[in-house]
């Protein structure tokens, strides 16, 4: 769940399994990549759900956006057109808040996260420089941005 959000095409990544293939030694690729039936999902970037209807179950987690109901928010005013949909506030704030329980719920006392801007953005609301290393107190994680369910 600590994931990029999905802005610009380049923001999707590598397919699940080649990810462990190449850092399996060193990360874990199947905590957060299952769905309800156990099965790992690939893909750990927002789709809509309606794309390839057919892998859905093990493409990706399901968005609860398809088509039909997705708004465009990003700047579109100049008839600017985006090769892939962005996530869209609700689901980028849904993923935060399981990420921040998921923190939240882990027996270790030192968790080292490894992260793009919007997580951290989210989180601290506060900037770090590319590749920066910083040391935070989970308590120090604004707990305004956490409230909601």
């Amino acid at each position: 769940d600590a994931a990029e959000r999905l802005y610009l095409i380049s923001d999707i990544g590598k397919p699940r399994s080649e990810l462990e293939r190449r850092y399996g030694d060193f990360v874990d690729f199947e905590t957060g990549f299952q769905n309800d039936a156990g099965e790992l999902y690939e893909e750990w970037w927002f789709r809509l759900d309606d794309d390839d209807v057919d892998n859905i179950s093990r493409r990706s987690r399901p968005s609860g956006v398809t088509s039909k109901t997705y708004v465009e928010w990003r700047p579109n005013n100049s008839n600017q057109e985006y090769a892939c949909p962005g996530e869209p506030d609700e689901q980028f704030e849904e993923r935060m808040r399981r990420f921040y329980k998921w923190l939240r719920d882990r027996p270790e006392t030192t968790i080292a996260v490894v992260c793009h801007w919007g997580v951290i953005d989210w989180m601290l609301d506060v900037d770090f420089g590319n590749c920066e290393l910083r040391i935070v107190r989970f308590d120090d994680i604004q707990p305004s941005l956490v409230n909601s369910p």
